[in-house]
């Protein structure tokens, strides 16, 4: 069975996290690297693999933070074992989308994340999220409106997804 999962850092607790996981079922809640592989190491089990992994925490041009922890270049190195636990559960084709706002601004880093990985495909948001306020939806500076690269899809999608859902 392949699974698409949502981790979604529950360290810092704003309207964008929130968001995120009221928008998303079955997200799975992290506070660290090691907690984040710990709990899809317990999810994905057996023949199972990971189609699409979605890591939402916040970030800069430097990296984002995964919990409580920080992974950039300068990172990377001390959370690199950790990280490879994660290679036996990823699918054949499978994505990695970092939803952390200007992640994708630094290619060296996405492109190191994709190597511990062994070449898993990793995308990343180039632009930023702005305030949730009605009428601030502009264009390529928000994620909100961005569309992802992979699923075609933008914040507002996923939320009328969720409100037809729950009418």
């Amino acid at each position: 069975m392949l699974h698409d999962i949502t981790v979604l850092d529950a360290s810092q607790s704003d309207a964008v996290t929130w968001l995120s996981g009221a928008t998303t079922l079955g997200e799975v809640d992290i506070h660290s690297v090691k907690d984040m592989v710990n709990k899809l190491l317990a999810r994905v089990k057996g023949q199972d693999r990971l189609r699409t992994l979605t890591i939402v925490g916040h970030g800069g041009r430097w990296g984002m933070y995964v919990g409580k922890d920080g992974l950039s270049l300068d990172t990377l190195r001390s959370h690199d074992r950790e990280l490879r636990r994660l290679n036996s559960l990823f699918a054949p084709s499978a994505t990695v989308e970092l939803g952390g706002c200007f992640v994708g601004r630094d290619p060296e880093f996405v492109r190191r994340l994709s190597a511990i990985w062994y070449g898993v495909t990793v995308k990343a948001y180039s632009a930023g999220q702005r305030p949730l306020i009605p009428g601030n939806e502009g264009g390529e500076r928000s994620c909100v409106r961005m569309r992802c690269a992979y699923s075609g899809r933008t914040f507002v999608d996923k939320m009328d997804e969720f409100l037809n859902l729950v009418q």
